[in-house]
């Protein structure tokens, strides 16, 4: 971790040197590499990703969120997202699939977190930490969730080769957050919205979330059938 440290310090300064060149994009893909190599679940790298301008170079998507925006998105790229997202675990996607959404999902963002919520006065809830849960979990369910009108899902670790083939079917995409940094991705949070199924516990709900730039999300699995774990 710490020659990564020093490696990515190095690379800074020779851009800096070369900023007007565009060369930017060189010190993404080598920082992409390493984090192939599984150099991943730290907190530090988010502030690499601002530290060293790659907010240049993110694409911000607002919501509600549909093929046409994310159909030439590939793997590598990185995004943030500004609108409604909403939380869904494992619980919340087997009620989905088994009972039918609560409300329509056509355009929407579904992130694969269990939040820490604080709860306030009148009913207010308040956003203390949100972190990407293990994406595997909701494999068996994810597939018919996409057929819904779900067009990015955020996660981590990946999904099965079910979803892999409806991401393709429905050009959706997969994003992973970086795993481990709960209580930075809550900076994004503008304010909790509203809740839906709460009878299934605070982190299996689903929290309908108003956030911006919430970052930075990178395509893992994009709708050409592409994968980072490939």
């Amino acid at each position: 971790m710490i020659l990564y440290f020093f490696i990515l310090i190095r690379l800074y300064f020779i851009l800096l040197y070369l900023r007007y060149y565009n060369f930017y994009y060189y010190f993404f893909y080598i920082s992409l590499k390493l984090y192939k190599l599984r150099i991943k679940n730290y907190c530090i790298n988010i502030f690499y990703l601002n530290f060293f301008f790659i907010s240049d170079i993110m694409i911000n998507l607002k919501t509600p969120i549909y093929s046409d925006d994310v159909k030439d998105l590939k793997v590598g790229d990185v995004i943030s997202i500004t609108g409604t997202i909403y939380t869904a675990r494992d619980q919340a996607h087997k009620r989905i699939v088994e009972d039918g959404e609560p409300f329509s999902l056509d355009g929407q963002v579904i992130f694969h977190a269990g939040p820490i919520i604080k709860e306030e006065a009148n009913d207010n809830y308040e956003v203390i930490a949100i972190g990407p849960t293990t994406s595997m979990r909701m494999n068996p369910y994810e597939t018919d969730v996409i057929k819904k009108g779900v067009r990015v899902i955020i996660g981590k670790g990946g999904m099965d080769e079910n979803v892999r083939q409806a991401l393709i079917d429905n050009e959706a995409i997969y994003t992973v957050a970086t795993g481990g940094c709960a209580a930075l991705y809550v900076d994004a949070v503008l304010k909790t919205k509203d809740v839906t199924w709460l009878d299934l516990g605070i982190p299996e709900a689903m929290w309908e979330l108003e956030v911006e730039s919430f970052g930075p999300l990178i395509v893992a699995m994009d709708s050409k059938g592409n994968s980072l774990y490939d």
